[in-house]
């Protein structure tokens, strides 16, 4: 296990980067989790537009003393490329979400992690989601989807089925990691495969704020037995879930995989991992200070 930061006293010093992040709730969770820690903690966004700029604002930020930082879209492939060492799930998921910044040299990126895979499989645990041995489709071939494959790995999904616009292995969308039981299908395809399989996941931003009225699956006939999940938590009930939860399937909103990737970032950062009982109390404090802020 990695020693605890040694910050001399000062408030440690996190963020996020990506574009855009200004809807991010990351600050208030992390706030949410070092209150419940009883540390001191500065947690800011950090918006980097192009990807050529996404090195130089690593490079910044460490020379400010920020030791580590959480990566959003559209910039968890190239935050992989940028580390001097990647953990074993950040290099099968072939994308990074959580990095350790170190000011000593180039690359600055000392580590990469992925929180991830990790988060998305402990969010559908806990809404009771079974997927072994079912079949899932999955919404979406980015940094996302790619957290969410290897968790369905993990939890032993049956058959699984990728719908994107663009097959993975081609310009600027890396091929997934490879998986026994994988399919691909056109985009224009996703409502018929929606339609049969017993559990729908949008690993896509689309229904993301400002543009919340988007649904990726806008004429799906839904069914009680299915179980849908959006890993978009902004707004918290999106169109595709308001349409699940209308037709009785189970919906399961991005908070959870928010939460859980969280806790699991700061304690990368921090070189502790938490119990289980400490963990349900971390996650009670983180969801309770996200619902707050989006009803505020």
């Amino acid at each position: 296990m990695r020693g605890t930061l040694d910050t001399g006293g000062q408030p440690l010093r996190f963020g996020i980067v990506g574009h855009p992040v200004d809807h991010s709730l990351s600050p208030v969770l992390h706030a949410a989790l070092a209150a419940e820690l009883g540390i001191a903690l500065v947690y800011e966004r950090h918006d980097v537009p192009e990807p050529n700029a996404l090195a130089p604002t690593l490079a910044a930020l460490a020379a400010r003393g920020v030791q580590g930082v959480n990566v959003t879209l559209p910039h968890k492939c190239a935050a992989l490329r940028l580390a001097r060492r990647r953990t074993a799930v950040a290099e099968r998921a072939g994308a990074a979400n959580t990095l350790r910044l170190g000011g000593g040299g180039a690359p600055v990126v000392l580590e990469a992690h992925n929180t991830d895979v990790a988060g998305f499989a402990r969010s559908l645990r806990e809404a009771g989601v079974a997927v072994c041995d079912r079949e899932v489709l999955v919404l979406g071939a980015g940094g996302a989807a790619r957290a969410v494959l290897l968790a369905l790995e993990r939890l032993g999904a049956g058959r699984v089925v990728v719908a994107s616009r663009r097959r993975p292995g081609t310009a600027g969308c890396p091929a997934v990691p490879p998986l026994a039981g994988l399919e691909y299908v056109p985009w224009q395809e996703r409502e018929r495969w929606a339609e049969r399989a017993a559990v729908v996941i949008n690993a896509t931003p689309l229904g993301m704020l400002p543009r919340a009225q988007d649904c990726p699956l806008e004429r799906v006939r839904f069914r009680p037995e299915q179980a849908v999940a959006d890993l978009v938590y902004r707004p918290l009930e999106t169109a595709l879930l308001a349409r699940a939860r209308a037709a009785g399937a189970q919906a399961v909103d991005g908070l959870g995989m928010l939460v859980h990737q969280g806790i699991d970032a700061l304690g990368f950062w921090l070189g502790r991992e938490e119990s289980e009982p400490e963990r349900a109390r971390l996650a009670r404090a983180g969801r309770a200070a996200l619902q707050a802020a989006l009803v505020g």
